[in-house]
């Protein structure tokens, strides 16, 4: 007969234990949904950001941002917005469902002021970065875009202005701004 170890069950649980977490961790962790919101706002490398997570039980998925840039870096931001690097957008996934599709005119824009705010959509909010400070910036000082990912009519996705949709019909919430005075950038993908 073979004798077991009294360890070798509470050793085998605990590694499956890990492998189940390793796996979570790979498919929802911060590392990833951090490179997601790099990508998609394209926030170089060398820009510090704190990224905090939010899921809850009904489906809601949020990623957010909040990164103090140096002069440089807010020069070298500015450059990709003028040089294009905005013209459509970046596929991403939160969960099991990915994003993509094309923009249409003006959806990825940043403009002067709060872009939500201009929407005139009531339903647009800065979820978790109401306690990052987004409220202290000065629209007179702030850059921002506002896109809302909605279901295409020819199927897939289509990104749109955030004055172009509405809450029944959104997807997903793409949202940034940069504070021109304190230098911090603010991003928020909201499902």
């Amino acid at each position: 007969m073979l004798e077991r170890s009294p360890l070798a069950l509470p050793v085998g649980l605990l590694a499956a234990a890990l492998l189940v977490a390793a796996l979570f961790a790979s498919r929802c962790g911060a590392g990833g949904d951090e490179a997601t919101l790099r990508a998609v706002f394209h926030v170089p490398d060398d820009v510090a950001l704190d990224v905090s997570l939010a899921h809850n039980r009904f489906g809601h998925h949020e990623i957010r941002a909040v990164g103090d840039l140096t002069p440089q870096q807010v020069d070298a931001f500015l450059r990709r917005i003028d040089e294009g690097a905005f013209g459509q957008p970046v596929p991403f996934a939160l969960g099991d469902t990915t994003y993509d599709g094309l923009a249409q005119p003006g959806a990825l824009r940043w403009q002067d002021g709060d872009a939500g705010a201009v929407a005139g959509a009531h339903w647009l909010d800065w979820g978790g970065l109401y306690r990052s400070g987004i409220h202290d910036v000065s629209t007179g000082s702030m850059l921002s875009m506002c896109a809302v990912v909605v279901a295409g009519r020819g199927g897939g996705n289509e990104w749109v202005p955030c004055h172009d949709a509405t809450s029944r019909e959104r997807q997903v919430v793409v949202r940034a701004a940069l504070d021109g005075r304190s230098r911090r950038l603010y991003a928020l993908i909201s499902r």
